[in-house]
């Protein structure tokens, strides 16, 4: 049995060039960055890759889309696990982080979000 390929996404040359962007400028901060448009995981290389690596916050998806003719940078946060086995798995909620312009800013913000510090204060 033959797995169907991913959908290809064509985006606008200055779209992709924005994905291009971002993958650059959060490889420079040292993450690991997976390019599949019109989205971007990223990865605290620090961490394994694993499904527990994503629940706990340590690698973020982050979509671009269009959004009343401006493309925009958006969180995708997995919908919560059903109580009950069985039950459906709610889709992701999308949440605009800024413009796709603001290369920098949304680079910080992501990595604020995935980076890993060192423990401060003295141990108890």
């Amino acid at each position: 049995m033959n797995a169907s390929p991913e959908p290809e996404h064509h985006l606008p040359p200055a779209a992709q060039e924005h994905l291009e962007r971002l993958a650059a400028a959060l490889r420079a901060r040292g993450f690991t960055v997976t390019v599949t448009p019109p989205a971007l995981a990223v990865r605290n290389p620090d961490t394994d890759a694993t499904h527990a690596t994503v629940s706990n916050g340590l690698a973020q998806a982050v979509l671009l889309r269009e959004d009343a003719g401006r493309w925009v940078w958006c969180w995708v946060w997995p919908g919560l696990r059903p109580a009950r086995r069985g039950d459906p798995v709610p889709p992701p909620e999308i949440e605009p982080i800024g413009p796709a312009e603001d290369i920098a800013e949304t680079a910080r913000l992501i990595a604020k979000v995935i980076r890993i510090d060192e423990p401060t204060g003295t141990p108890r």
